[in-house]
């Protein structure tokens, strides 16, 4: 928050005797603080108010989440929110990608970012089950066979032979999707049939 003072500037007037420009100094610092003071009780009174707000909530105030001060939303610049996404030249308001919109990062909401990478992988390795299915062979005997279609799929993107358009995009997103399919099922929890 940037302070713009209300009041004129001083303008000490050469003019006068010293007396009466220390008089006139001295009425300016009165007026300046009045000013100030009356500045400060809006700011207390404006921490209250949020005060009440994250109370209204349930944020405690030994949690507050520091980056959206408990009030769960924050303003971020590009229009490029908590997913990062291309977005434009201005400001955005978004969930608060420290306490998920909580606003008490000792009790913060779903991490979306991690939800969506989990379901992700679910719909490769459910792609991979599928495909085995379609195919009629057990997943360990699919694998090798996977592995030598990317490595083909990669030699197409390459050639310079002439192709149907988008055939180089085709055959890299597939080969990417399979590689994808091929890693999902390598973690321990999961091995589609096989």
């Amino acid at each position: 928050m940037t302070f713009k003072p209300q009041i004129p500037k001083f303008v000490d007037d050469e003019s006068k005797t010293w007396e009466e420009r220390f008089r006139a100094l001295e009425s300016h610092h009165e007026i300046e603080t009045k000013y100030l003071i009356g500045e400060i009780e809006k700011l207390s009174s404006m921490e209250m108010f949020e005060k009440r707000l994250r109370m209204a909530r349930g944020v405690r105030d030994y949690g507050v989440c520091q980056r959206c001060r408990g009030m769960g939303v924050n303003l971020y610049g590009s229009t490029s929110v908590w997913m990062g996404g291309i977005g434009g030249a201005s400001m955005t308001w978004g969930l608060c990608d420290r306490c998920w919109g909580s606003g008490d990062q000792t009790n913060p909401f779903h991490d979306l970012k991690k939800w969506m990478r989990e379901q992700d992988e679910d719909v490769r390795k459910r792609a991979a089950t599928y495909l085995a299915d379609m195919i009629g062979v057990g997943f360990k005997t699919l694998r090798p066979a996977l592995e030598e279609l990317c490595k083909e799929l990669d030699k197409f993107e390459r050639q310079r032979r002439p192709r149907p358009k988008d055939w180089d995009t085709v055959t890299r997103c597939l080969a990417k999707a399979l590689r994808g399919m091929l890693n999902a099922c390598d973690e321990k929890d999961h091995h589609p049939q096989g």
